[in-house]
């Protein structure tokens, strides 16, 4: 969790990566919401994260999550020798 500080200080970014082989026991889902409900108490009220746009696994999950797509870094990432897009994320918690 990385809090803004100043007129920003309503805004938290996360990453997270779960390790192949434990991705599709919803481990992911929960450390999200963990992230959530820690933020929250923070006083967090918006959370955005980076994911590569190939990553479509990590996509469907923060969607279904709440996340929505705000935007689009062209090759972002260097991925494997390739510059990958990234996608950015955001979930306003304070209504969740």
């Amino acid at each position: 969790m990385a809090p803004r500080f100043g007129r920003m200080s309503h805004v938290g970014g996360l990453g997270i990566s779960v390790k192949e082989g434990y991705r599709e026991i919803d481990i992911g889902q929960e450390l999200m919401r963990e992230v959530e409900r820690h933020m929250g108490r923070l006083g967090i009220e918006k959370i955005m994260l980076e994911v590569f746009a190939i990553n479509n696994r990590a996509i469907h999950v923060y969607e279904k999550m709440g996340y929505v797509v705000v935007g689009r870094i062209p090759g972002d990432v260097k991925y494997r020798g390739e510059y990958v897009d990234s996608l950015v994320m955001v979930k306003d918690i304070y209504s969740s």
